[in-house]
């Protein structure tokens, strides 16, 4: 975090990742899934499409919660 920081003290143009959905589809998750479930039930996957981001120069990577609310997840069963 502390780098991060320093880069937007800096004005330094940084890289976050994106297209969770796209990559996640590829990796098997099907329509009408929950992509958010998979940070319990997949998480190697989560951390192979994470760590492809940084790997590719990613200066932010955040996860498939795009869809973490109540709301949504009420639609999948999920909701506390």
């Amino acid at each position: 975090m502390q780098k991060i920081l320093e880069k937007i003290k800096e004005n330094k143009i940084l890289v976050s990742d994106g297209a969770w959905g796209t990559f996640l589809h590829k990796k098997g998750l099907k329509a009408g899934e929950c992509p958010e479930l998979w940070n319990i039930e997949q998480p190697d996957v989560v951390y192979e499409i994470a760590k492809s981001y940084i790997d590719a120069g990613a200066d932010m990577v955040e996860t498939n919660s795009f869809g973490g609310s109540r709301i949504k997840l009420a639609g999948y069963g999920l909701r506390k």
